[in-house]
């Protein structure tokens, strides 16, 4: 979770701590994400896409409040590249961003 920020979690079972912690999540990710990827695509020179905030059912990865950048590039690679074929790793790894495989 980002440095200072707080999540209040009402009493009750593991189901009402999930739904608290989850609301949390997507609220953050939905304030920050957006700004993110307008970094990026200036850097990227790629289109501004709708950023869209779901509760996956599965998991397909995860990332530290660090790794962000990452999987917002990422993402956005997968704009011209909907593979990972070696075309959008390169792509991936292209400019100032230093990503990469």
């Amino acid at each position: 979770m980002a440095k200072g920020a707080l999540v209040t979690v009402p009493v009750g079972g593991a189901a009402v701590v999930r739904k608290a912690v989850v609301t949390w999540c997507l609220r953050h990710a939905a304030m920050r994400l957006p700004e993110r990827a307008a970094i990026r695509v200036k850097k990227m020179g790629v289109p501004v896409p709708v950023v869209l905030i779901r509760d996956q059912r599965r998991r397909w990865g995860r990332c530290d409040p660090k790794g962000v950048g990452y999987v917002v590039a990422h993402e956005l690679v997968h704009l011209g590249h909907r593979k990972h074929t070696a075309a959008f790793w390169a792509a991936l790894g292209d400019g100032d961003s230093g990503l990469g495989r």
